[in-house]
């Protein structure tokens, strides 16, 4: 069992609950909570523990104290139990808890400590699991540096492993979050696109929405890119509205607002705010809020309405406190020093303004702040007396600074001397060593030119032999037509085919071919495997720009044969319609 991906943490919607495990124990969900609320179970044993991961997890959504309460009780349950297995599950679960309540350095610490469990299991499916979790912790702590190498390393474990494809497009999907926050959008939409494929192949038609939810929120820092994003933005709402799912269209509230203050629509954006807000303080993550107070914030403070725009800046303040979250907490003492200033509150805007800088200057502590504010002290009492003494010395040094500009100078022209010299030879050298070069470059270019010549002569004589051959072939056949059991005609008409198909002839062709274009057979296999050795001859002849004709008499195949041959081919190519297969295969 997997509990649903985490959404990004950032401007554009809330973090919805996604620290994904799965489970290795098989579960049984009930019909209804209240019917799991009410079961009885008359022995403490396996049955009663996987009852209570049942329960946890449809508490998670509904009531996060009433979950907290069976958390306890399934930790208890798993120490009376002895089992390791059961035991570092039930950590597991105890650590998503707390960072579905946003307590990440809690449940890192949790997280890690589980992942030493499975590792001394052997189990690295679990390894894989608790990296991603990490990752998520590490990512809302703002380490995302350590966010992004946690997630790596799950993803490898993963492949090493063979799991589904639905695992993998989980990484994808958790890396592209990552890559957002660090500020890198084309490739967080590059994993996003990559999740997406794979959701779609699976028939997986929820994450598919969900994903395009995220590229939605991506797509607004583009500002070519608003309509799209506001055209997927819609299908997710109808989706989110008919399956009720509401953190999730508190999101696209949040982002449908975003669009509307990039057009200058400040009422809808604040009524689409305030939507999400609703939804938000009832329902969703705890810092979900904090990011709509700011978007209120600076919409009232569009209108000039800046004792609301305060009040909506202070509760975002007060949030990222409570939740520690540092960066908001120093964006958010700027905002405050914004307002203030506009409100004519000049000494609160001066403190908001001090406490930002205190908290932004994040390499000097406030010990090295103090200290250095000691040092100008000290320096402005001992100022006159270095001045004084300065005077005296700059007399007794003059002379001194006479004499070593004296000095500079001189060693300055025997540097100038030097370096002309070095310079000079260094030219000659390198004259010498380019005529020499160009020699080199003049004679492989000859080389290459001739080879080539070689190359198109030999495939337009072997052009022509099939083509004499075949002429040849079919004069026979009419002969042998009219004959009366001349097997001495077909002995002759079966020479002609052999020698059509010459693979000697072919072998000596591709041997040229390498010897110019060298490598190109391998790097076309490899970039697409489904191409044959037939695929091959006919891509080299496209790409010596022979002509259809002269290819079906190299071929020995018809007109109509390489047009089929041709068409075949564009589809292993993954070619456009309009795309020209010519032109395609000389760039390659």
């Amino acid at each position: 069992m997997c509990i649903p991906q985490l959404f990004p943490s950032t401007t554009i919607k809330a973090i919805a609950f996604i620290l994904c495990f799965s489970l290795s124990i098989a579960t049984t969900a009930q019909s209804s909570l209240d019917s799991m609320l009410t079961l009885q179970f008359e022995t403490r044993d396996t049955n009663l523990f996987h009852h209570y991961t049942n329960l946890i997890i449809e508490l998670f959504y509904s009531d996060l104290n009433l979950a907290k309460e069976y958390v306890d009780k399934q930790m208890t349950l798993a120490d009376e139990l002895d089992d390791p297995e059961l035991s570092a599950f039930a950590s597991n679960i105890h650590a998503v808890y707390y960072s579905n309540i946003s307590e990440y350095a809690k449940s890192k610490e949790l997280f890690e400590d589980v992942l030493e469990q499975y590792k001394a299991m052997g189990n690295m499916e679990r390894v894989s699991a608790l990296l991603n979790n990490i990752a998520i912790c590490n990512q809302n702590l703002g380490n995302l540096d350590l966010a992004l190498e946690n997630q790596m390393r799950s993803l490898r474990i993963k492949d090493s492993l063979g799991v589904a494809p639905a695992a993998i497009a989980a990484s994808f999907w958790n890396i592209s979050n990552i890559f957002w926050e660090i500020g890198d959008i084309p490739q967080s939409n590059d994993y996003i696109y990559k999740a997406m494929n794979i959701y779609a192949e699976i028939g997986d038609k929820k994450s598919v929405i969900q994903l395009k939810d995220l590229l939605s929120s991506n797509l607004l820092e583009d500002q070519d890119s608003i309509d799209k994003a506001e055209q997927f933005m819609m299908e997710c709402m109808a989706f989110y509205k008919e399956n009720s799912q509401l953190n999730n269209l508190a999101g696209i509230y949040e982002g449908l607002g975003t669009i509307a203050i990039q057009e200058e629509r400040i009422n809808d954006a604040k009524d689409w705010y305030t939507k999400a807000l609703d939804i938000a303080e009832k329902e969703g993550e705890k810092r979900f809020p904090g990011i709509l107070y700011r978007r209120l914030a600076n919409v009232y403070k569009k209108q000039g309405n800046f004792s609301k725009a305060l009040a909506y800046a202070q509760k975002a303040l007060q949030s990222a406190q409570d939740l520690k979250l540092r960066k908001k907490e120093i964006n958010d003492h700027l905002e405050l020093a914004d307002i203030y200033e506009e409100m004519g509150r000049y000494d609160d805007a001066l403190a908001s303004f001090q406490t930002f800088h205190m908290l932004n200057d994040s390499i000097l502590g406030n010990e090295k702040v103090l200290a250095i504010t000691e040092l100008e002290k000290k320096y402005q009492t001992e100022k006159k007396e270095q001045q004084i003494i300065l005077l005296e010395e700059q007399k007794k040094s003059a002379k001194l600074r006479q004499l070593a500009l004296i000095l500079a100078l001189s060693s300055l022209i025997i540097l100038l001397i030097g370096l002309w010299t070095y310079y000079t030879q260094k030219s000659k050298r390198n004259k010498i060593e380019k005529e020499k070069l160009d020699q080199e470059i003049a004679f492989k270019n000859r080389d290459l030119a001739s080879k080539k010549q070689e190359l198109t002569v030999f495939a337009l004589q072997l052009a022509q032999k099939n083509e004499l051959l075949e002429n040849l072939k079919v004069d026979i056949q009419q002969i042998n037509n009219n004959a009366t059991h001349n097997k001495s005609l077909q002995s002759l008409i079966n020479t002609i085919q052999f020698n059509q198909n010459d693979e000697e002839a072919w072998n000596s062709f591709k041997t040229r071919f390498e010897q110019i274009h060298v490598g190109f057979n391998k790097r076309v296999l490899e970039t697409y495997p489904a191409v044959t050795t037939n695929d091959l001859r006919i891509i080299a002849l496209i790409k010596m720009n022979l002509s259809s004709k002269e290819i079906a008499n190299i071929l020995n195949i018809s007109a109509s044969g390489i047009k089929k041959a041709r068409y075949r081919l564009r589809k292993k190519l993954a070619l456009e319609n309009e795309s020209n297969l010519d032109h395609f295969i000389v760039s390659l």
